[in-house]
């Protein structure tokens, strides 16, 4: 062979070898064409089936407003010694004088009884076994607890000084045996106030 012909085989490969490479490239982009197309197709399928949503719904929230435990009750109130607590609208009071030496209020329901008395000459220890933390007036105290062997129980000597006015002592007994008495108890108890 000649130089020249060399030359024509040798651009003759060449060619074919560029046009080997530009089919395969095709074929690559075909293939990497139908790939994405399918993946594409798939996601689409997923949303229409509804498996995966991209559209957000609106959010609506409803506050539903806390019921007020105390809706309905009564209060109490005791303007000479500044206090006071609520009480259930079904429930009796009766105030208690005792010579002007002590004075006091006695409420009574179904779930219990309220004994609060204030004056002179108050106070006492409690030789309870059990103590229960509870708030009072606004702040955590140690209150002496005693459970009855009939279920009833009694929280006593919560006490408060009134400074010139004597001192507050109040005795909260819950009927037996009821978790709801309790709690209606606890409830009631929770809502004593110093108001001055």
């Amino acid at each position: 062979m000649n130089p020249q012909q060399d030359m024509e085989q040798e651009n003759i490969e060449s060619a074919g070898k560029i046009m080997l490479s530009k089919k395969m490239l095709l074929l690559l982009g075909i293939i990497i064409f139908f790939l994405t197309g399918g993946a594409y197709m798939l996601g689409v399928q997923k949303n229409a089936s509804g498996s995966s949503q991209n559209i957000k719904e609106p959010i609506v929230t409803e506050v539903t407003p806390t019921p007020d435990p105390f809706s309905g009750w009564k209060t109490y109130t005791n303007n000479s010694i500044h206090f006071s607590f609520q009480y259930p609208n079904y429930w009796t009071l009766e105030e208690v004088r005792d010579n002007g030496i002590v004075d006091g209020v006695d409420v009574k329901g179904p779930e219990g009884a309220i004994h609060a008395v204030w004056g002179s000459g108050l106070g006492g220890g409690c030789d309870a076994k059990n103590h229960e933390m509870l708030t009072v007036f606004g702040r955590g105290r140690d209150i002496c607890h005693i459970v009855r062997e009939d279920g009833s129980e009694i929280w006593a000597q919560i006490n408060e000084d009134l400074g010139a006015n004597g001192s507050f002592s109040v005795q909260i007994t819950a009927s037996a045996p009821s978790e709801a008495n309790r709690d209606t108890m606890l409830q009631i108890l929770s809502t004593f106030t110093l108001t001055k």
